[in-house]
């Protein structure tokens, strides 16, 4: 059976939180309580298709609200502003390891005001697929959810 997940399948925890929104999706494509039970007994196949449909559907919405995306190490931080065909990035590193904790909000706010022992680039990637799969990339790499106030920090530096 080909898979019909366009990203990944959500998990147990993720399904449980949303399981009003897959009630209302199953009764979209006709599918009351108890058909969904003797399709999850008898027709696995067919019930493993609905949950990853399901979770394009809830993936792609979440996805196609983030415009800003961030990763963290203690020595290297990266913020991403996604475009339709493009991701704009600036990377931080340091000089040398060890003066700054990247991790904390508060070090990484210091080297940025300081500009001192750091290295600050600044880039831009054509997406190679469409903006949501970008989104999944990043976001399955390690990124987190980030926002245009944070992004507004680097503008200055080119």
């Amino acid at each position: 059976m080909q898979s019909k997940a366009k990203y990944r399948i959500l998990n147990n925890e993720e399904l449980k939180e949303l399981e009003d929104e897959f009630i209302h999706f199953l009764i979209v494509q006709g599918i009351d309580n108890d058909k969904w039970v003797k399709i999850n007994e008898k027709e696995k196949e067919k019930a493993i298709q609905l949950v990853e449909i399901f979770s394009n559907t809830v993936l792609e919405k979440a996805y196609s609200k983030i415009y800003f995306l961030e990763y963290r190490s203690e020595t290297f931080y990266s913020i991403f502003k996604i475009l339709k065909n493009e991701t704009l990035v600036f990377k931080v590193s340091q000089k040398q390891k060890g003066i700054y904790d990247f991790l904390k909000d508060n070090e990484l706010s210091v080297a940025i005001q300081e500009k001192r022992n750091i290295f600050i680039e600044k880039g831009m990637k054509k997406h190679k697929e469409e903006k949501l799969k970008e989104v999944h990339q990043l976001c399955t790499q390690g990124c987190v959810i980030s926002n245009e106030k944070r992004w507004e920090l680097f503008k200055h530096f080119h």
